[in-house]
């Protein structure tokens, strides 16, 4: 039997994983990641990849603490229940070069983490529905790193390092809990 994943309305403050304050962090900068998803192929022009009936993008954000300077990571990982979408649906949810015209509603994500491999309260969900369908921006982190993600052209991928192959592996993970038939239901 699959696992049941159950959604909590809201999520908590996102806070610093080095020194535990609250709503400190600063973007800096992301790049995408690469899961091994089988089956997975491009799509909207390369924006996004298909498998299994859902549009997907992943990558890994790189936030600094305004409190202790450290630095933290979030991985995105977004996907549409719809197997395409066009290159200006891409743009605006995936790659966000535009305002949402849909408000999304945040949820914290149970599984256990057995299952899952993230900690409670790390794994929160925005969502959305859209006129190509169902849309999750899920977001996972923050964690530390004492691993320099940023580089001098920014956050690249290209740079290598264990975040990246940890960030992949994340992905591959969870991936089957997410795209599973009716594997969410909302909670209180």
């Amino acid at each position: 039997m699959a696992t049941q994943l159950r959604l909590r309305r809201g999520y908590p403050a996102f806070k610093c994983a080095v020194c535990g304050k609250e709503e400190t962090l600063s973007h800096q900068d992301g790049d995408t990641v690469n899961p091994n998803i089988p089956g997975a192929e491009t799509v909207a022009g390369g924006l996004a990849l298909s498998a299994n009936g859902h549009c997907y993008y992943a990558s890994l954000n790189v936030y600094l603490c305004k409190a202790c300077g450290g630095q933290c990571y979030i991985v995105d990982l977004c996907t549409l229940n719809a197997p395409e979408i066009s290159e200006d649906w891409a743009d605006t949810y995936f790659m966000m070069n535009n305002r949402y015209p849909e408000t999304p509603s945040p949820f914290t994500v149970i599984c256990p983490e057995a299952v899952s491999g993230i900690a409670a309260g790390l794994w929160t969900l925005d969502r959305m529905e859209t006129a190509a369908g169902t849309f999750d921006r899920h977001n996972f982190g923050p964690f530390a790193t004492n691993e320099n993600l940023i580089g001098p052209n920014g956050v690249a991928n290209c740079m290598g390092g264990a975040i990246w192959q940890k960030a992949a592996a994340l992905v591959e993970k969870v991936w089957p809990l997410i795209t599973a038939k009716a594997s969410q239901t909302a909670g209180a």
